[in-house]
This record gives structure tokens, sequence and C-alpha cells, in this order.
């Protein structure tokens, strides 16, 4: 098995399709950085508060327009929450001087002044406002400095901005063009008949190619991420690994209020371990396509086929992800909270931000492993059996 394996690994790394994504994708993890980089630099509270402005403007003039009643709730409980942002932001403008503990006591202060005026029955914002206060008590209590905006952020941070950036458009495409003619390729030189008259059973060659193009795919990223976590170490600091964060929010829809944070479900995570499940979310995605990708490439028997079938679902999924949210067709959506390829995103799924985006209140950190997990199974049986019957449709 391990010479199966060592074998297919060389015969991919030789391949100058290979090579040519292995250099694009440093190009595009050098691009992601200087975007976010620049988003870093333009995330100071004086800016952010023009930009959430601007934003604001636009939310109005859609407010206008509309004749959708849901959509005005949901547009008018986002012109509430940047407006609310641009409280705090302002908050941080007019005592930019004070010490950090000074400032996050302050914001402590603040909180409970707005606890104390909230009504009984907004449970979201009581929810929101409890879990800011107890994190920025617990950075008091470690003495960890909370992170107030963008434009401090450090490596941690940075580098899952990096992620994020790369598991919307590129690592999908990545896989895609790695894998989807790793046995599809093999049928027009017709050299899936030297592979079956092995004395080795066929069980054995998918996994041996299963396994090496998981080496070969998540191997490249997981590296490439690693150095370029490191370098930005080096660039702006760490952040203190114990950093809290606040994660796991999950959103549902809401007949008076549009979209609505289901009460209790945000909790603190230290920024290590949320970039450890991350790109724990990241790599079994990553294997989950490849099964599913090595399972068409079975199916299609033609390179072209197997590249246009598995670049539909697997980036396509991913760049229409915002269209998809914004569909009318609960129908649609439950599909689509189905299928892995929605799921490329982990620091998404760990911040809440996929469950608002889908307002599907179901989309967690568990519900996604599990969810990735019983299809990668799926397709690696399915793409084994049909494998294995080969030898009698060649």
């Amino acid at each position: 098995m391990y010479k199966l394996i060592k074998n297919e690994l060389l015969k991919e790394i030789k391949k100058k399709k290979t090579i040519i994504m292995l250099f694009m994708l440093v190009i595009a993890m050098f691009f992601a950085n200087l975007y976010a980089l620049d988003n870093r630099s333009s995330s100071s509270p004086e800016n952010r508060i023009k930009q959430n402005q601007k934003f604001i403007d636009d939310l109005k003039v859609n407010l206008e327009k509309s004749n959708n009643e849901n959509q005005k709730k949901d547009i008018k409980n986002k012109i509430k929450d940047i407006e609310s942002s641009n409280k705090e932001l302002q908050f941080q403008v007019d005592n930019k001087d004070l010490d950090w503990k000074a400032l996050a006591q302050r914001k402590i202060s603040d909180i409970d002044a707005k606890l104390s005026n909230l009504s009984s029955g907004k449970t979201e914002d009581k929810d929101s406002l409890e879990i800011s206060k107890k994190m920025y008590q617990i950075c008091l209590d470690k003495n960890i400095e909370p992170t107030y905006s963008g434009d401090k952020d450090k490596a941690f941070n940075l580098i899952m901005n990096v992620i994020r950036l790369l598991s919307m458009f590129f690592i999908p495409i990545f896989v895609v063009v790695i894998i989807s003619d790793s046995i599809a390729g093999e049928f027009n030189p017709m050299t899936i008949r030297m592979l079956l008259v092995r004395p080795v059973s066929k069980m054995k060659i998918y996994l041996s190619k299963f396994i090496a193009l998981n080496i070969l795919t998540v191997g490249s990223v997981l590296l490439v991420e690693l150095v370029n976590f490191l370098i930005l170490g080096l660039m702006m600091g760490f952040e203190n690994p114990q950093l809290p964060n606040i994660v796991g929010g999950k959103y549902q829809n809401d007949l008076l209020n549009g979209v609505s944070l289901v009460h209790g479900s945000m909790y603190l995570l230290p920024i290590w371990k949320m970039l450890m499940l991350g790109i724990g979310l990241q790599v079994l995605y990553m294997v989950c396509a490849c099964g599913f990708i090595m399972m068409v490439s079975t199916i299609a028997k033609n390179s072209i086929l197997s590249v246009s079938i598995n670049f539909v679902v697997c980036v396509g999924v991913s760049l229409f992800t915002n269209v998809i949210a914004r569909s009318d067709s609960e129908s649609i959506k439950a599909l689509y909270n189905i299928i892995f390829a929605g799921y490329f995103d982990g620091v998404s799924i760990i911040t809440g931000d996929l469950s608002r985006t889908m307002k599907n209140p179901n989309i967690s950190i568990s519900s996604s492993f599990l969810i990735i997990s019983i299809q990668l199974a799926l397709f690696c049986l399915l793409g084994t059996l049909i494998f294995n019957r080969k030898e009698k449709t060649i």
C-alpha cells in the first residue's frame, strides 16, 4: 500500500498542471495577504464609521424600494446593528488615548448601562451584550489586550481572514483542477487497463489514489498557510493565543424582526482554538471534496466532463452562496444546507456568519462536521464500488 501511495504521489507531483496550481496557490496566498493587510489598514474606527455610514445610506435606499415585508425587517435590523456599531466605534475614537484596561472597564460600564435600560423582551440584544461583557472581563482578569478594531489584527486574525478569502474561491478550484482527471484521465490513454491488471486489489488502487491526492492537496494548502502564518507573525506579531473570541452564533427567520439570534447560541473560544477548528473544517471539506471529485471522475470516463461537473458543484456552490441566501425559495436553501460544498468556509461556520447568511439555526460546528463526514463516507463507498466494476466495463 505504501508503494502504491508513493507512486501515485510522485506521478501527480510531476504533472505540469500540479506544478502550475502549486505556483498559483502561492500567488493566491500572496494576493490574499495584500487584501487582508489593506483591509487591516482601512479598519481604523474612523474609516469604519465612514464605511458604515455609506452602507446605511445604501440600505435606506433599498428599504424605500423594497415591497417585501420580511426583507424590510431585515434591512431595518441591519441599519440598527450598524448604527449601534458606529456608536461603539465612536466611543473608541473619543477614548483612543485611554489605556486598554481603562477602555475595557469603560466598555463594561457602558454595557451595564445598556443592560439596565434594555426591555425584558429583547433577548437577542441581551445575549450580545452579556457575551461581550464576559469577553472584556476575561481579558481584564487574564491581562489579555482585546482587539477592538481590525486595524490592530495580528497573525491569528490575519491568517483566518486569508483562509476565508482562499476558501471562498481558490481552494475549490485548486482541488477540482488537481483531482478531476485522477481516474477519468486514465481512460483516454487507456492506462486504466494497466492499473486494473496489477496483482493488487482494485480497492487498494482506489484508496492509494485517494490518500495520495489528499496528501498533495491538503498538505500543500496547510504548508503554505503555516509558512504564511509564521511570516505574518514575524511582520505583525502574534495575538495572545488565549484571546477570547465570540463564536457560535446561530440565526433564524423571525416574523417580527426578520432575522434573529438564537438565544444562548453564542459563546467564547480562545483564538488558537478558533483557528484550529477553522483549519479542521477546511481540511475535512477538502478531503470530502476529494472523495466527491474522485467518485465523479470514476463515473465520467472523460476528463472534460469530470472537470465540468466538479467545477459546477464545488466552485459554483461557493461562488453563489450569497445569491442562494437572498433567494426566497426555502427548498433551495434546504438543499444547499445539506451539500458538502456549502461548508467550504470553516471560519464562517465557527463565527456564525454562515448561519446568519443562510438564516439557518441548524448550521453549527458539530452539525457541519457530521454532515461533511457522512457525505465523505458515502462518496468513498460509492467511488470504491464503482471502481471495482470497471474491469467489466472496459
